[in-house]
């Protein structure tokens, strides 16, 4: 799943079947790097 967000163009992907739908979203948000 990660793999396909990055050949969509998104420049991050926390995949996984607890990982919430605003998980970093703030950072990202903010052009910051999430590592």
């Amino acid at each position: 799943m990660k793999a396909e967000a990055m050949a969509m163009g998104f420049t991050h992907a926390a995949c996984g079947p607890f990982v919430r739908s605003s998980y970093h979203a703030d950072l990202q948000a903010k052009g910051m790097e999430v590592k």
